[in-house]
C-alpha cells in the first residue's frame, strides 16, 4: 500500500508540475501574443498617420463624404486603441502568481471571472480586428483618385504653373480690369449688365469718321460664333449695314510684309467700286482724294499689336464728314483706346462670365452712353420718346428715386449739365380710366396745358379749358407740345392701346417734347419707342449706386468697414484716445484683436476724424490686404484708393497695369513725397508684413501707417516690440455690452424693467454667447427683437441664437464672420485643434485656473508627444488659445491669482458643430432618454435637472472626463465609465448638511470604481476630510488636487505607491474655513469672545478664538459622520486640525509618507505642507532634495526651528524650482521674524521665477520681517515676482544694489531701509536703470540720515516713511534730497513725527515741477 500511496503521489506532483508549467506557458504565451498584435497595430496607425500627414489630406476630407465618414471612423478606432494600451499599461504590475489562479480554477466548481489579462488579450484581438477592417475600407473605396486632392493634385499644379508662366500676371491683370469697369461705370462710359450689339455702334448718328476697336478682355479667348471675326462678319453681311455703307472694305492685312499705303488704298478703292474698273496709281493724295469722297465701311481682319501700325493706317484714311466708320480688332487695351482717341465710350458685345467678354470702344456720342449717361444723352437730343423699363424693384428705392430724379430734372436742371426744357410735367398716371380711355388723354392734355401757366394763372386757365370741347383741348396740347420744349412723364403705362391713343391724338412727327414712358412690361415699353431699343433704358441702371446725373462718382469716402455704426463705439473712448496725440515721428501704429471685436471700426473713427474732418494729412488711403496675399495686387488697390477724387488718374493708372506697368513705384513716390495716413487692414502674417516693408517702407516716409491685425505676434512685429504703440481690441464688458444690446433692442429693456429677476440673468447670458463682439450683439440685439416681448419667447432665443446667427440672411458680415471662424480652426494646428474644442468643457462665465486647464490636458495626451516636457508644451498651447483671444483674462479675479474665461462666442460656436466633429456633449436644462449622447467628455451643468433616468440612458462606454458642476447625486459615479482618465469635481456645490455635496463616503466609491483616473480634482469639497487608503490603487493617477478641502493629513498609502505623482495640492486658507464656520456659528451659541493677541491684516493671519471654535465644531461634525473612522482616529483628527489652523493651514504628511516622499521622481509640484507639525515635517525636509523634478513648491509652518533646515534642503538640491512660497511663523521663544534671512539659502535655484513669503500673524511698520538683500536677489536671474520687499541696512548694501541693480525682468520691486549706520547714501551713479514702485524708510531708534543725491537712473514712485515713538522723528530721522527722486508720485508717513520734520519734506517736495503728495497716515501707535 505504502508502494500504491508513493505511486498516487509521483503522479499527483507530475501532475501538478506539468500543469503548473502549462498555466506559465500559458501566461507567457497570452503577453506574447498581446505584445505581437501591438507591434501589427502600431504599424497600421503608422501608415494611417503617414496617409493624414500628407498633402491635401485635410482639404480632400472636407470634400469627399466617403473621405470623412473614414477619417471619423478612424478617428474612433484611434481612440479606442488608445483607451485599450491604457488598460495593457495599467497592467504592468500584475502579480508575479497570476498563473496560480489560471492554474486552479479548473479545480473550482464555478466559473472563475475572466483574468485581467485574460480580457486585455482579448480586448487586443477585437482591436486589431477593427483596424484590419478600417485599412480594408480604404482600399475598398479607394477614395483618394485623380481628383482627391493627394499629391497628384500638387503636381497638376506644379505642371499647370509649368505650362503657363504667366497665369500670376493674368490675374492681376483681370483684377486691374475689374477695377477699371468700375472706374468706368464712376465716369458714366459704360452700364450695368448691358450688351450692345457691333451693327447699333456702326449705324450711329454723326458725320465724322468714327473708329470702333474691339479688344476681348483678360482670360476671355472668345472663339466660334461668339469669336472676334465672327461678330465682325455678321455686322459686315448685316443688309441694313450693306444699305447704309454702299462702300465697304474688308482688309487683311499681311503680319510678315511691311505696311504698304499705296497697295493698302488701292485694296479700299477696289472693293468700293467692285462694278466698275478701277483706275491704278501710284500718286497718294489722288488715291486718298478719291477715298475722301465716299462714305465707307471698313473691317481690318488682323489684329493690330502696335501703335505705331495704326499710326501707319490712320494716316491713309482721310476724313471726308460723311459718316465714314472704321472697326479694328486687337489684344492691346492701350492700342484699342489709342485707334478709338479720347474721349469715348465701351460697350460690351458678349457677356461670358463675370467681366470677362468682348468689348467695344467708340467715340463719345456714337451710340449711346449707359445708366444715367445714357438717360442724360437721350434728353439732350430735346424731342422723342424714351422708354424706361422698372422691373424687380423694391417700391420704396423707386419712389424715393424718382421723387429725387423728376425734382432733380425739373427743378434744378444745371446737375443735368445744362439740359433744359421750357414746359414740363410730371407723376402723370394712366390707370383708372377704364373704358375711358378718350377721357384719360383729354384729362392729360388738360393738366399739360394748365402746368403751362404760371401759378397764379393755372385757376382760369383751367377753368378755360374745361369750357371748350375735348376735341379743340387735344388740338391745342399737341400744337403746344409741337412748339415748345416740353418734358413729360408719364407712368405706369400698361399697354398698346393706351400709348396708341396718346400717340395719335396729343403727338405727331414734329414734336418738340420729350416724353419718358415708365412701364413695367418690356413689349410695352420696345411698343413706345418703336422697336428701336437704343431707346429703352432699363431704370434699376439709372439708380445704380456710384454714378451721379454727369455719371461721375463723388470720390467720397464711404468706406464699409466692421462694425462701422455708431453704436459700435460704445465703450471705446480709451481705444480711441490711443490714436491721439501722437507725436509726428511715431510711423508706425498696430492694431489686433479677433474677428467682429470693432478694430477696422475704432480705426475708421480716428481715421474719419483726422483725414476727413481735421484734415491732418494730404493724402490718405485704406487699403484691405488680399488674401492670398499678393503685393501687387495690395499696391493697386493701394494706388486706386490714393486718387479715388481723380477718376481720370484711376483710369489711366489702371490702363497701364493692363499693359504691364508695376503698381509699387507710383505708390512709393506719393508715400514719400506726400504727408499720408495710410491704413493697412487685414495684414495677416510676418512675412507679408517683411514683402510690404521692403516694397514700400525701404525708404523713409513722411506719414503714418495703422496696420490692422487678428495676430498679437504679427502687431508685435510690425512695430518692433514697441508696446506703446500696439493697442490690443478687445471684447466688450459685460455692462457695456449689455448696454449695446438694450439700444439696439428696446424690447428687452422694457420686459428686463418689468421682469428683472427673470429676465436679467436671459440677457446675461445671451451677452456671454456674443462673447463682447459688437457685431455679433448688434446682429444679437436685431434678431432677439420679435421675442422680447414674452420671457418665454426670450428664453427661446437664448436657446437658439447661434443657429439663428449663422443662418440669418439679414446680416451678410456674420456670415463672413463665421467663414473666417471655421477657417479660422482649420488654420491651427493640429495639436491646437483638440485642445480649443475641449474648451467648450466649461461653462462660458466659468472662471478657470491655468494650472488646472494644463493639467487636464497632460491627462488627456494634448500636450504628449515633440520637444520639452507635457508643462511646456501645455503652457505654449495656452499661450496659443491666449493670441488666438480664445481664452482672456477674468476681470473678476485678482491680478495675483489671475483666472481665465473662454470667449462666449467661440464656446458657442463649438457646441454648434456636429456631434461627429464635437467630442464634448453637456446636460443642461431638461434632456430626453437618448444613447444619441456620448462622446469623450461630459459636462454636467448647474442647470441641469439631475434626471437619473437621462443619465443611464447614455453611451458613456468610451467617456474620458467627467466635470460636474452644481449639486452633486449619486448616480454620477457610473461603472459604465471604464476608461475614465480625468474627474474634475471642482465646480461641484457645498451644503451645509452635505446631501448633495462630495463627502469621504462618495470619495470611497469614486476611488474603487475608478482606478485608471489620470487626473482627480477634489478643490473646494470643503466635506471631504480624508483621503481613502485605496487611492494608493490608483496606479495612473499624475494629478491630485485637495486644496480647499477639509483634508488635513497626507496618507502614507499616497506616498508610497503613487509613483506616477507629478501634482499634488492641499491644504486650505482661512478664507474658505469661515464659509464653513459662518454655516456652523449660524446654528450654534456663539462662544465667549476672546481677544485677539496678534493684529495685521494678511490672510494669513491667526484666526481668532471664536472662529477656531467653529471651525473645530464643524471638523467634529465631519468626522463623527465617517463611519469608518474610530473614536480614537476621530480625536486625533480634531487635535491635527486645530494644529494645522493654528499653524498657518497646508497638510501635514506623517513620518511613513515623509520618509518616502524622495520616491516621487516625477513630482514637480508640491503644496502646502505644514512643516511644523514634529519629525512628518523634519523628515520631509531632509527628503525634499531628493526631487530634482520639482518646479513648484509650497510649504508653511516655517519657523526658527526648522528655518535651517529648510535652507540647506533648498539650497543646492532643486536645480529646475520655479515657484516657491514659504508662510513664517513665530513660536513662544520668537519675538519677529528676523530668523528667516534668505542669505541662509547660499545657493538659490537659478530658474526660480517666483518668490512668495507669507506670515502667519502680520508685520507691523518697522517690525522685523524676513531679511532678503538686493544682493541675494540679484543670484536670481529669472525672478519676475517677488510679494515681499528687499532690504539694506548699511551703505555696502546700498552701494551692491546700485550696482547689480535687480532681476530685469522682476515686475515689481519694492526696497526697505532699515539704517543702522549713521549715514546712507543714494548718490552714487548706477550703470544700469533702478526703478522702486516703492521705497520704505524705518526709523532705527538711533540718529541716520539717509541722503538723495541727483541721479538720472534711480527712480521711485512712492516713498514711505516710518517714525518710531522714542524719537518724534527729526532726532533720529533725516531724509535729504527728496526733490533728486526721479518719477515721485507720492510721500507716505506713518507714526509720531514733529512738526518740523512734516516741514522739512514740504520744503523738498515744492521744490520739485510735478509737486508729488505729501500724506500724514493716523498713528495708531507702535507695534
Amino acid at each position: 500500500m505504502a508502494e500504491f500511496a508513493l505511486g498516487l503521489t509521483k503522479t499527483a506532483v507530475a501532475g501538478t508540475v506539468s500543469k503548473v508549467k502549462s498555466a506559465i506557458e500559458e501566461e507567457e504565451k497570452l503577453r506574447a501574443d498581446v505584445e505581437e498584435d501591438l507591434k501589427f497595430i502600431t504599424g497600421e496607425f503608422e501608415m494611417m498617420q503617414s496617409f493624414l500627414n500628407s498633402a491635401h489630406t485635410g482639404e480632400h476630407a472636407s470634400k469627399n463624404q466617403v473621405a470623412r465618414t473614414w477619417v471619423r471612423q478612424l478617428r474612433d478606432l484611434a481612440f479606442e486603441a488608445e483607451d485599450c494600451v491604457e488598460f495593457v499599461v495599467h497592467l504592468d504590475k500584475a502579480s508575479r502568481w497570476d498563473w496560480v489562479q489560471r492554474l486552479i480554477s479548473p479545480l473550482m466548481c464555478r466559473a472563475r471571472p475572466p483574468l485581467p489579462l485574460d480580457e486585455a488579450v482579448a480586448e487586443i484581438k477585437r482591436l486589431k480586428t477593427r483596424v484590419e477592417y478600417v485599412s480594408q475600407r480604404y482600399t475598398r473605396y479607394n477614395f483618394v483618385g485623380t481628383n482627391g486632392g493627394g499629391d497628384g493634385d500638387s503636381l497638376g499644379q506644379q505642371h499647370q504653373l509649368l505650362m503657363h508662366p504667366t497665369a500670376h500676371s493674368t490675374a492681376a491683370t483681370a483684377a486691374a480690369f475689374h477695377d477699371l469697369r468700375e472706374v468706368w461705370k464712376s465716369m458714366g462710359k459704360i452700364g450695368e449688365h448691358i450688351t450692345d450689339d457691333l451693327k447699333r455702334l456702326i449705324d450711329c448718328q454723326g458725320s465724322e469718321l468714327q473708329v470702333i476697336s474691339l479688344w476681348g478682355s483678360p482670360q476671355a479667348d472668345v472663339v466660334g460664333e461668339h469669336g472676334c471675326m465672327s461678330i465682325m462678319k455678321k455686322a459686315y453681311d448685316d443688309p441694313e449695314i450693306c444699305q447704309e455703307f454702299k462702300n465697304r472694305a474688308w482688309v487683311k492685312l499681311s503680319v510678315h510684309h511691311p505696311f504698304n499705303p499705296v497697295e493698302f488704298l488701292h485694296n479700299l478703292l477696289t472693293q468700293f467700286t467692285a462694278s466698275h474698273h478701277h483706275h491704278h496709281h501710284e500718286d497718294m493724295s489722288e488715291l486718298m482724294l478719291q477715298l475722301s469722297k465716299h462714305r465707307y465701311l471698313i473691317f481690318l481682319e488682323e489684329e493690330l499689336s502696335s501703335v505705331a501700325d495704326w499710326d501707319a493706317i490712320r494716316k491713309c484714311l482721310p476724313d471726308g464728314k460723311r459718316g465714314s466708320r472704321i472697326v479694328v480688332s486687337t489684344k492691346h487695351l492701350k492700342i484699342a483706346l489709342v485707334c478709338t482717341g479720347d474721349p469715348y465710350q465701351v460697350s460690351q458685345l458678349i457677356h461670358l462670365s463675370h467681366d470677362r467678354g468682348l468689348y467695344a470702344f467708340f467715340p463719345k456720342g456714337c451710340g449711346h452712353r449707359h445708366g444715367m449717361g445714357e438717360f442724360i444723352w437721350q434728353l439732350r437730343r430735346q424731342g422723342g420718346v424714351i422708354a424706361l423699363l422698372e422691373q424687380d424693384l423694391d417700391l420704396g428705392d423707386r419712389s424715393k428715386f424718382m421723387s429725387q430724379l423728376t425734382n432733380d430734372t425739373l427743378n434744378k436742371l444745371s446737375v443735368l449739365n445744362g439740359v433744359k426744357f421750357e414746359y414740363s410735367y410730371r407723376n402723370i398716371r394712366t390707370h383708372g380710366f377704364a373704358g375711358q380711355q378718350n377721357m384719360m388723354v383729354v384729362t392729360m392734355a388738360t393738366d399739360i396745358l394748365v402746368q403751362s401757366y404760371p401759378k397764379d394763372d393755372q385757376n382760369n386757365a383751367f377753368e378755360q379749358l374745361m369750357g371748350m370741347k375735348h376735341e379743340d383741348v387735344t388740338e391745342k396740347c399737341r400744337k403746344f407740345l409741337t412748339e415748345n420744349d416740353y418734358l413729360l412723364f408719364i407712368d405706369e403705362m400698361e399697354s398698346h392701346e393706351e400709348w396708341d391713343l396718346i400717340n395719335r391724338q396729343l403727338l405727331c412727327e414734329s414734336t418738340r417734347a420729350c416724353i419718358i414712358v415708365l412701364t413695367k412690361d418690356n413689349s410695352v415699353a420696345t411698343y413706345c419707342v418703336d422697336h428701336k431699343e437704343y431707346l429703352l433704358l432699363n431704370l434699376r441702371d439709372l439708380m445704380i449706386k456710384g454714378c451721379d446725373h454727369c455719371g461721375y462718382s463723388d470720390g467720397g469716402d464711404n468706406i464699409k468697414k466692421e462694425g462701422e455704426s455708431e453704436l459700435d463705439f460704445v465703450g471705446r473712448s480709451d481705444e480711441k484716445d490711443f490714436f491721439y496725440g501722437r507725436t509726428p515721428d511715431v510711423k508706425l501704429l498696430s492694431v489686433w484683436g479677433i474677428a467682429g471685436v470693432g478694430k477696422s471700426a475704432i480705426v475708421w473713427e480716428s481715421f474719419h476724424g483726422e483725414v476727413i474732418t481735421g484734415g491732418y494729412y494730404k493724402m490718405h488711403s485704406w487699403v484691405d490686404v488680399p488674401h492670398p496675399f499678393n503685393l501687387t495686387d495690395l499696391c493697386r488697390r493701394l494706388l486706386l484708393d490714393f486718387s479715388r477724387d481723380n477718376l481720370e488718374a484711376q483710369e489711366t493708372a489702371l490702363i497701364s497695369m493692363m499693359e504691364g506697368k508695376d503698381p509699387i513705384p507710383g505708390c512709393c513716390k506719393i508715400l514719400r513725397q506726400n504727408d499720408c495716413l495710410l491704413v493697412i487692414d487685414g495684414l495677416r502674417s510676418k512675412h507679408d508684413w517683411d514683402l510690404l516693408k521692403a516694397a514700400l517702407f525701404s525708404q523713409p516716409v513722411i506719414g503714418r501707417t495703422i496696420v490692422i491685425t487678428r495676430e498679437e505676434s504679427v502687431a508685435t512685429y510690425c512695430t518692433n516690440n514697441k508696446k506703446d504703440d500696439i493697442l490690443n481690441v478687445k471684447g466688450l464688458k459685460d455692462d457695456v455690452a449689455l448696454n449695446l444690446f438694450k439700444k439696439i433692442n428696446p424690447g428687452a429693456e422694457e420686459l428686463c424693467q418689468s421682469f428683472p429677476e427673470e429676465v436679467q440673468p436671459i440677457l446675461k447670458h445671451i451677452m456671454s454667447k456674443c462673447g463682447g463682439l459688437p457685431e455679433v450683439i448688434v446682429a444679437a440685439g436685431k434678431i432677439a427683437g420679435p421675442y422680447s416681448e414674452r420671457i418665454s419667447s426670450l428664453e427661446f432665443c437664448n436657446a437658439e441664437l447661434m443657429e439663428m446667427l449663422e443662418k440669418s440672411l439679414s446680416f451678410p458680415s456674420l456670415k463672413g464672420l463665421f467663414c473666417w471662424m471655421q477657417s479660422y480652426f482649420d488654420a491651427c494646428s493640429d495639436e491646437l485643434k483638440p485642445c480649443i474644442f475641449y474648451m467648450s468643457v466649461f461653462p462660458v462665465d466659468q472662471s478657470i485656473r491655468r494650472r488646472r486647464l494644463l493639467r487636464r490636458w497632460i491627462a488627456e495626451g494634448y500636450s504628449s508627444g515633440g520637444g520639452g516636457t507635457a508643462e511646456e508644451k501645455g503652457e505654449k498651447l495656452f499661450s496659443e488659445l491666449m493670441k488666438l483671444s480664445i481664452l482672456y483674462p477674468d476681470q473678476r479675479t485678482s491680478s495675483t491669482a489671475r483666472s481665465w474665461m473662454v470667449n462666449g462666442f467661440f464656446c458657442e460656436y463649438i457646441k454648434s458643430r456636429p456631434m461627429e466633429d464635437n467630442l464634448v456633449f453637456a446636460l443642461e436644462g431638461s434632456c430626453s432618454p437618448s444613447s444619441r449622447l456620448t462622446g469623450q467628455h461630459l459636462t454636467i451643468s448647474s442647470c441641469w435637472d439631475r434626471d437619473e433616468i437621462v443619465f443611464k440612458s447614455m453611451d458613456l462606454s468610451r467617456l474620458r472626463s467627467l466635470t460636474v458642476f452644481g449639486k452633486w447625486v449619486p448616480f454620477l459615479v457610473s461603472d459604465k465609465m471604464k476608461v475614465l482618465r480625468v474627474l474634475d469635481l471642482e465646480g461641484t456645490s457645498s451644503t451645509s448638511d452635505g446631501t448633495a455635496s462630495v463627502t469621504d463616503d462618495v470619495l470611497e466609491k469614486i476611488v474603487k470604481q475608478f482606478p485608471r483616473l489620470k487626473f482627480m480634482s477634489l478643490r473646494g469639497c470643503m466635506e471631504v476630510t480624508r483621503l481613502p487608503d485605496s487611492l494608493g490603487d490608483m496606479g495612473q493617477l499624475e494629478t491630485l488636487d485637495a486644496r480647499h478641502t477639509s483634508i488635513v493629513e497626507l496618507p502614507p498609502a499616497v506616498i508610497t505607491k503613487l509613483h506616477k505623482l507629478q501634482y499634488i495640492r492641499a491644504g486650505t486658507t482661512e478664507a474658505r474655513r469661515l464659509q464653513v464656520a459662518a454655516a456652523a456659528a449660524a446654528t450654534t451659541p456663539p462662544p465667549t469672545t476672546q481677544e485677539d493677541v496678534h493684529s495685521g491684516t494678511s490672510p494669513f493671519q491667526r484666526a481668532s478664538t471664536r472662529i477656531i471654535g467653529a471651525w473645530n465644531r464643524t471638523a467634529h461634525a465631519l468626522v463623527e459622520s465617517s463611519s469608518s473612522c474610530s473614536w480614537w482616529e476621530s480625536k486625533k483628527q480634531r487635535r491635527r486640525r486645530v494644529r494645522v489652523a493654528a499653524n498657518g493651514d497646508g497638510i501635514e504628511v506623517v513620518c511613513a509618507a515623509a520618509e518616502g516622499i524622495g520616491k516621487l521622481t516625477e513630482l514637480h509640484t508640491l503644496g502646502v505642507v505644514n512643516i511644523a507639525g514634529g519629525k512628518g515635517g523634519l523628515l520631509l525636509l531632509k527628503e525634499l532634495g531628493n526631487l530634482t523634478q520639482l518646479r513648484k513648491l509650497g510649504l508653511s509652518g516655517i519657523s526658527s526651528i526648522n528655518w535651517k533646515e529648510l535652507c540647506n534642503a533648498i539650497s543646492g538640491h532643486l536645480p529646475h524650482l520655479e515657484s516657491l512660497s514659504l508662510q513664517l511663523l513665530l513660536v513662544e521663544e520668537d519675538e519677529s521674524y528676523k530668523f528667516a534671512c534668505f542669505f541662509d539659502i547660499s545657493m538659490p535655484p537659478k530658474t526660480l521665477k517666483s518668490l512668495k513669503v507669507l506670515y502667519t500673524t502680520a508685520v507691523c511698520a518697522g517690525a522685523f520681517g524676513a531679511c532678503i538683500k538686493p544682493a541675494w536677489i540679484s543670484q536670481l536671474p529669472n525672478l519676475k515676482k517677488l510679494n515681499h520687499e528687499s532690504t539694506v541696512s548699511n551703505q555696502e548694501d546700498i552701494d551692491l544694489m546700485l550696482s547689480n541693480g535687480f532681476p530685469a525682468g522682476l515686475l515689481e520691486k519694492r526696497l526697505r531701509i532699515k539704517p543702522i549706520q549713521q549715514r546712507l547714501s543714494f548718490a552714487k551713479q548706477t550703470p544700469g536703470v533702478v526703478f522702486l514702485a516703492e521705497l520704505m524708510i524705518d526709523c532705527g531708534s538711533r540718529r541716520s540720515m539717509v541722503t538723495f543725491g541727483e541721479s538720472p537712473n534711480f527712480s521711485v514712485q512712492v516713498v514711505s516713511i516710518h517714525c518710531c515713538n522714542s524719537c518724534d522723528g527729526w532726532s533720529c530721522l533725516q531724509i535729504v534730497g527728496l526733490q533728486n527722486i526721479g518719477a515721485l508720485k507720492q510721500v507716505l508717513v506713518t507714526g509720531p513725527c514733529s512738526e518740523e520734520f512734516k516741514e522739512d519734506l514740504r520744503r523738498q517736495l515744492v521744490e520739485r515741477e510735478d509737486k508729488p503728495e505729501l500724506k500724514l497716515l493716523p498713528h495708531n501707535g507702535d507695534q
